[in-house]
């Protein structure tokens, strides 16, 4: 941003103004901020935090005007402090040497008398600060103290220090590493967990890529450690990495106990499979998928689809509330048929629907690629269906509650089993919030910055759905255990059937009612939640 005006001199001549070269900045620099400003540039790993260092290193005398590199080194810096040498003790000294001798060069190009463009004090006593930091921690605090003097009384005020520094490093073993013409991206295998976004981010959203805040000096300002949550984006992106390995076992288990057990062609299997889907697809999808940023384009689509997945688990999840509520309070009416369709189209045509509009309303929102997924201006796009979907299971979860209580009250001696009634109750509200989704609540608090319970507590809940599902509707249903206990599997379904044929007429002769006997053979238990009138197939 550079200008120049035209101005009439003494002998009236026009001619244009010189260019202050102060205000001009390295290209690669810039990119190296723009590297260090992102929201997971606290999880960098030490080898590519020291090419970082490095390109700073090389570039920082391109251009006279030193703010630029200085905010930035400043950035690295921040990182490696935040660091430790236990695990990777190469990689973090290499870091350490790389950053010392930017620093010095930088203390060295602006100190003197003939200084192009001097630097603020402020800036030459963070230089100075950081220069024995970095010294101490290459070579240890009584080499710092002979060599540079008592930490409290050091300040860089003489290229003398430079020297000093520049012949220690020299002969160490610890230096930048080569590079190349631009500054690489920050790809999945550049951060310490795989580049993995946290899921409170699917709450809260992405944070804007707007350009790092500067004082009046063109100093940057912006701190990577000063978000209360940056300390603890690490363990979110563990905890989601294991919330989403149990839900996809637990999932594909689930699947697998549908597939190969003898079970029921129910609605309640209908419903449930196509929400196990929904969910495993999900999660493995913005796993592997936020963080592709490297093309606007690909991005964008990672966006919409990823929203498509998430709204769908919640279509499904109301899909589930509405069923619930036909089972245990309305009368089944009307062709069955009619309303599996209607389940499909709610469960994976209505967030076709949600996302078309979104995106043809605010099609900006989608070009966020800091991270692939809604920008935090933008969240209420996601947010805004997951609200009204969570008012009507809400509604559906305390209808269902109090229609069961009343049946098992009818069923049990209140004054003899009150505490049983109790587990009861609690096992109920415990199965139905996989099915209806309630701990998407959470992801309102998420909303507030500073809620970093909020932040663990829906990264567990919403990453554990899937483990949830697995739990309370196949490890503990009725139908599945009775199947598995009774080795009820589909191929041997049939050579069953080839059996009670061949022994009809033994049944008949005995009680003359082979049918119903053998009706009652097929009886199964069922879930707390669905009763009998559940059990027809829905081919019909």
């Amino acid at each position: 941003n550079l200008t120049r005006s035209c101005v009439t001199s003494s002998q009236g001549i026009s001619e244009w103004s010189p260019i202050d070269t102060c205000n001009c900045y390295s290209i690669s620099i810039e990119e190296v901020q723009e590297r260090m400003t992102r929201e997971y540039a606290i999880n960098y790993t030490l080898t590519y935090l020291n090419t970082l260092a490095s390109f700073i290193q090389h570039h920082q005398s391109d251009t006279p005007g030193k703010n630029l590199p200085i905010s930035t080194l400043n950035l690295v810096y921040q990182a490696q402090q935040n660091r430790d040498n236990l695990g990777d003790s190469e990689g973090y000294n290499n870091l350490t040497a790389c950053l010392l001798r930017s620093t010095s060069e930088l203390l060295h190009a602006v100190t003197g008398n003939n200084v192009p463009c001097p630097i603020q004090d402020e800036q030459r006593d963070l230089l100075s600060d950081m220069l024995y930091r970095l010294y101490k921690d290459l070579f240890g605090e009584s080499d710092a103290e002979m060599q540079l003097g008592d930490s409290s009384k050091f300040f860089y005020n003489s290229p003398n220090i430079s020297k000093i520094v520049d012949r220690k490093l020299n002969d160490s073993p610890n230096r930048c590493v080569a590079i190349g013409g631009t500054v690489p991206p920050g790809s999945f295998n550049d951060t310490i967990l795989y580049n993995i976004i946290d899921f409170s981010v699917i709450a809260g959203g992405g944070k804007t890529d707007s350009p790092p805040i500067t004082d009046e000096n063109g100093t940057t300002i912006t701190n990577i450690t000063e978000n209360p949550l940056a300390a603890h984006r690490r363990a979110l992106a563990i905890i989601g990495v294991i919330g989403v390995s149990l839900s996809s076992a637990g999932i594909i288990l689930t699947l697998i106990a549908f597939v190969i057990l003898d079970l029921p062609k129910t609605r309640k299997w209908f419903i449930h499979v196509n929400l196990s889907i929904a969910i495993l697809v999900s999660n493995l999808s913005f796993v592997i998928l936020a963080d592709i940023t490297s093309h606007k384009g690909w991005c964008t689509a990672i966006t919409v689809i990823l929203q498509y997945l998430f709204t769908s688990v919640f279509t499904w999840q109301l899909v589930e509330g509405i069923h619930l509520y036909r089972i245990l309070v309305t009368v089944f009416i009307g062709e069955e048929k009619i309303y599996l369709l209607l389940y499909m189209f709610l469960g994976w045509g209505i967030p076709v629907v949600i996302c078309g509009i979104a995106f043809a309303a605010v099609p900006n929102a989608y070009s966020y690629n800091v991270v692939c997924w809604l920008p935090v201006t933008h969240i209420w796009i996601f947010l805004g269906p997951l609200a009204a979907i969570l008012v009507v299971n809400v509604i559906i979860f305390a209808i269902i509650l109090y229609v069961l209580r009343r049946r098992i009250a009818l069923r049990m001696n209140q004054s003899r089993n009150r505490n049983q009634t109790i587990k009861v109750d609690i096992r109920n509200a415990l199965c139905l919030f996989p099915l209806l989704g309630l701990c998407w609540i959470v992801a309102f608090f998420v909303q507030i910055e500073t809620d970093i319970v909020a932040n663990y507590l829906f990264t567990i809940l919403v990453s554990l759905q899937g483990f949830e599902l697995f739990i309370f509707h196949c490890l503990m249903d009725k139908q599945i255990l009775d199947a598995v206990m009774k080795g009820k599997f589909r191929w041997s379904r049939d050579k069953q059937l080839d059996n009670r044929e061949n022994s009809s007429s033994g049944l008949h002769s005995r009680n003359g009612y082979g049918g119903s006997t053998f009706r009652s053979t097929r009886s199964t238990p069922h879930s707390s939640f669905y009763q009998k009138n559940d059990n027809k197939p829905y081919s019909k």
